[in-house]
C-alpha cells in the first residue's frame, strides 16, 4: 500500500454524519408530502449503515450512496417537479467524501448515463418526463461537484502522501531509535559488569603472577642448593659400590653372590638418583636464569660422533642399525659444545630406548642461517594426546609402554631450554606404529638480535662516590606487636613461623589479653573462636575488655594430622634404615622391647609390605628376616592388591607406601577405615618426603573496633580485605 492511498484513507468522511443526512433528507420529505412507502423504510435503512460500517464498512458507505440517491430520485417523483435533480451531485459529493476520488467520478458517470439515456430508452416517463433545462443543471453540477473535489483533494493527497510517508519512514526509525536504546543501555550495563569482573581478575592475576614468580625463584633456589649437597654424598657412594662391584679382590676375599646382586641394585639406584640430580639441577638453573652458556665455534659433526659413541654398545646390544648423514660442507655453530652435545645424547638415548626393531637415524640439513639436526627412530610412534605435553616436565606419557622404559621425563625438557637459549627450536614428527622424528634447530651466526635492557638507561659517565662518613643513626626498626587470645592454642602454633615479623604475644584467656595491654600497647589484637557461633560473643567480650585495641577474630581449629585422622600406627621417611624398621615393629607389638636378640611378641600374622618398587619389597622383605626370622612377609605392588590381601592375610601391621601407581596410600586407608573386618589393622606410611600437612585455615574472619564503622570506614576495610585476598598466602 503506497502513502498515497494510505492518505485518500485516512481522509474518508466518517459514516455517521453522512448517514444522518440520508435520513435528514427522507425525513424531511416525508414531511413534506406526509407517510411515504419507502422514505420510512430508507430512513430506517441509512440509520443501519452506521451497524454495518462496524462490519464492512465498504459496503456500508457504497449502500449509504445509493441510498441517498434513491432519497433524492423519490422525492423528485413524489413532488413531480425537476427542480430536485441537481440535488443528485449530492451523492456523487458523498462518494467522494466517504469512498473514493474514483468513486465520485463513477457515481457522477452513472447518473450522467441515466440522465443521457432517459430520452432515447424512454425511461423519461418514469424517471425525468422532460429531459430539459433541469437535467442539463444537473449535469452541469455533478461534473462540477466531481472536479472541484478532485481540484481540492489533489494536492492536499499529494502533500499528505509526502507527509504519511515521512511519517511512516519516522515512525520506523523511531522504533528502531528504541530497539537500539535498550541494546545499547543492555550493552553499556554488561560493559560495565565486564570491566568490573576484568579489573577484579586483573587485580588477581597481578597477585597469582607475583606470587607465581617468586614460588618459581624460590623453588628454583631450593632446588639447585639440595641437587648440589646431594651430589657429593652420592658420588661417595657411586663410587665405593663401583668398587665393590667390579675389583671386589679389593677386600680380601670375593663376595657373596647374594651381596653382589645387592650391590648392583644399589649403583644401578644411585645412579639413577646421580643423573636425576643432574637432570633437576640443570633445569633448575634453567629456570632461575644462573645457566652460563660457554659458546664456541663447534663442529656439530664431532660432538654428535661423541654422543653416538656412548649409544653404540647400546645399539648394538638391542640388535638396531644406524644411519649417519652429515653434509661435507656442515657450516660450525656458534654454540655451547656441552649443552648441545647433551641435547644429542638425550634425543638419541630416547630413540635407543623405545625402539625395539629398525633403525635409529641421525640427519643433519644445511639451511641459510642455522643447521637442523634430525633423530629418527622406527619405534611404536607417541599418541597425539602426548605431543602437545612431551616437552613438560616429568611428562613420559600417559600409556604404560612409555612409563615402563625408564627414564626421569626430564631429558626433553632439558633439551628444549638449552636450544632455546641459543636461540634456535625444537620440535617432533610421530605417528603410532611408524616411528618418531626430534628435530632441533641451531643458527650458525654468532649475531643476535640485540636485547633491549634496563643498562640502556646508564650513562657511562657516571660515577660512584662513596660516603666518607656512615650516617650515625639508631636502628629504629619497628616491628609490629600483635595479641593472640587463643584458648585452644592452635592459633599460636600457627603463627610461630612469622615471629620474624610480627612480635606475637601469646594469652589463653580475655584477663592475661588485659594485663598484656596494660603492661604495653599492642597495634591489633586476634581473637579465637572453637567455632563460628562461639566468635561474635567472643570478640564482642574481647572488644569490652581490651578498649581501643583494634581486634580480629577467626575461627582456627586445632590441627591434627593427617595420618592421625586414618588411624595410623606411625609413618617412616625414606631411605628406611634397620633401626628405624625394628622401632616401628616394636612399636607395633611385633618386638619385644627388652634387650637381647630379637623374638616374636603377640604376633598375630605376617607383616604386608606395599610398594611399587620390586627392589625396596626385596629389601624390606631381607631387613624384616633379619629383625624377626619367625615373622613372615607378604608384599604387594600396588593399593588394589594391598586392599586383598589386607582381606585374605589379616596382617599383624602394614607397611603401606603413599605414592602408588593405582590409588594413593591416602585412599588405601580410607577404604581400609570403611571395611569393619580390616579397619583395626595398624598401618605404618611410608613416603620419600616430609609428610607436610596442608595449612590451618579460617573460613570466617570478623573485624572490631570501639569507635564502630562508618560507611567510608567499611569501604576501605573492604577495600584492604579484597587486597589481602587477592594476595593469598
Amino acid at each position: 500500500m503506497t502513502p498515497q492511498t494510505r492518505f485518500t484513507t485516512e481522509l474518508r468522511v466518517c459514516l455517521r454524519p453522512a448517514a444522518a443526512l440520508v435520513m435528514l433528507v427522507s425525513l424531511v420529505v416525508v414531511w413534506l408530502t406526509g407517510p411515504h412507502p419507502v422514505l420510512m423504510p430508507l430512513a430506517v435503512a441509512a440509520a443501519l449503515t452506521i451497524l454495518i460500517d462496524m462490519w464492512q464498512p465498504l459496503l456500508a458507505r457504497w449502500l449509504l450512496v445509493l441510498l441517498l440517491s434513491a432519497a433524492v430520485l423519490m422525492a423528485r417523483n413524489t413532488l413531480a417537479t425537476d427542480a430536485l435533480l441537481p440535488l443528485l451531485a449530492a451523492p456523487v459529493a458523498l462518494a467522494g467524501a466517504l469512498l473514493s476520488i474514483p468513486a465520485a467520478a463513477g457515481t457522477a458517470a452513472i447518473v450522467s448515463a441515466l440522465l443521457l439515456a432517459a430520452p432515447v430508452t424512454g425511461a423519461a416517463y418514469v424517471l425525468f418526463p422532460i429531459f430539459g433545462m433541469h437535467s442539463v443543471v444537473t449535469l452541469i453540477a455533478v461534473w462540477a461537484i466531481t472536479g472541484v473535489i478532485f481540484l481540492i483533494y489533489q494536492p492536499v493527497a499529494r502533500f499528505a502522501g509526502w507527509a504519511a510517508g515521512y511519517y511512516a519512514d519516522a515512525q520506523a526509525q523511531l522504533a528502531d531509535a528504541v530497539e537500539r536504546k535498550i541494546k545499547y543501555e543492555q550493552m553499556v550495563e554488561d560493559l560495565t559488569h565486564v570491566s568490573r569482573q576484568l579489573a577484579i581478575s586483573n587485580e588477581r592475576l597481578v597477585a597469582l603472577r607475583r606470587i607465581a614468580e617468586e614460588a618459581q625463584q624460590t623453588k628454583a633456589n631450593v632446588v639447585a642448593k639440595v641437587s648440589h649437597e646431594f651430589r657429593t654424598p652420592l658420588n661417595m657412594i657411586i663410587g665405593l659400590v663401583d668398587l665393590m662391584v667390579k675389583a671386589p679382590e679389593v677386600y680380601g676375599r670375593p663376595l657373596p653372590r647374594a651381596a653382589v646382586e645387592d650391590l648392583a641394585i644399589v649403583q644401578r639406584n644411585c645412579e639413577h638418583l646421580a643423573g636425576l640430580i643432574n637432570d633437576v639441577l640443570d633445569l633448575s638453573q634453567v629456570e632461575a636464569g644462573r645457566l652460563t652458556l660457554h659458546r664456541e665455534r663447534t663442529d656439530l659433526a664431532a660432538i654428535s660422533r661423541e654422543a653416538l659413541d656412548v649409544v653404540g654398545p647400546w645399539l648394538r646390544k638391542k640388535g638396531l642399525d644406524l644411519q649417519v648423514e652429515i653434509p661435507p660442507d656442515l657450516p660450525e655453530v656458534y654454540c655451547d659444545r656441552t649443552r648441545i652435545r647433551q641435547v644429542i645424547l638425550n634425543l638419541l638415548s630416547n630413540a635407543v630406548r623405545f625402539t625395539e626393531q629398525g633403525q635409529i637415524s641421525l640427519v643433519m640439513r644445511v639451511r641459510p642461517e642455522s643447521v637442523v639436526v634430525t633423530v629418527h627412530d622406527t619405534g611404536a610412534g607417541i599418541p597425539p594426546e602426548d605431543i602437545e605435553r612431551i616437552f613438560e616436565p616429568f611428562c613420559q606419557g600417559r600409556q604404560q609402554l612409555w612409563r615402563d622404559r625408564g627414564g626421569t621425563g626430564l631429558g626433553l625438557t632439558i633439551s628444549k631450554q638449552f636450544v632455546e637459549l641459543h636461540g634456535g627450536r625444537i620440535w617432533l614428527e610421530s605417528e603410532v606404529g611408524v616411528g618418531t622424528s626430534f628435530h632441533f634447530e641451531l643458527p650458525t651466526s654468532a649475531e643476535l638480535d640485540p636485547a633491549v635492557r634496563p643498562t640502556r638507561w646508564l650513562n657511562d659517565d657516571w660515577m660512584w662516590r662513596e660516603r666518607r662518613r656512615l650516617a650515625d643513626l639508631p636502628d629504629l626498626a619497628a616491628v609490629p606487636r600483635v595479641l593472640v587470645c587463643d584458648e585452644s592454642g592452635a592459633l599460636q602454633a600457627e603463627l610461630g613461623r612469622l615471629r620474624d615479623m610480627v612480635e606475637l604475644v601469646g594469652t589463653r584467656d580475655l584477663p592475661e589479653a588485659a594485663q598484656v595491654v596494660q603492661s604495653g600497647a599492642v597495634h591489633a589484637g586476634i581473637v579465637n573462636a572453637a567455632s563460628a557461633d562461639e566468635l561474635l560473643p567472643a570478640l564482642q567480650a574481647a572488644r569490652g575488655a581490651l578498649g581501643a585495641v583494634p581486634l580480629l577474630g577467626c575461627v582456627m581449629p586445632l590441627a591434627v594430622p593427617r595420618a592421625a585422622r586414618y588411624h595410623a600406627l606411625d609413618y617412616l621417611i625414606k631411605p628406611i634404615t634397620r633401626a628405624d624398621l625394628q622401632r616401628t615393629l616394636t612399636r607395633a607389638g611385633i618386638v619385644s622391647a627388652e634387650e637381647g636378640p630379637p623374638e616374636a611378641a603377640g604376633a598375630r600374622g605376617p607383616v604386608l609390605l606395599v610398594d611399587d618398587d620390586p627392589d625396596v619389597l626385596m629389601l624390606w622383605t631381607r631387613m624384616l628376616g633379619l629383625i624377626v626370622p619367625e615373622v613372615r612377609s607378604v608384599t604387594a605392588a600396588d593399593g588394589r592388591s594391598a586392599l586383598a590381601a589386607l582381606r585374605e592375610h589379616q596382617p599383624a601391621l602394614v607397611l603401606l607406601d603413599i605414592m602408588l601407581p593405582d590409588i594413593s596410600g591416602w585412599d588405601v586407608l580410607a577404604a581400609k577405615a570403611g571395611a569393619p573386618d580390616i579397619a583395626d589393622i595398624p598401618v605404618v606410611l611410608v613416603t620419600a618426603q616430609d609428610p607436610v600437612e596442608e595449612p590451618q585455615r579460617s573460613d570466617v574472619v570478623a573485624l572490631a573496633a570501639e569507635t564502630g564503622f562508618g560507611a567510608a570506614r567499611l569501604v576501605r576495610c573492604a577495600l584492604a580485605l579484597s587486597q589481602i585476598t587477592l594476595e593469598g598466602e
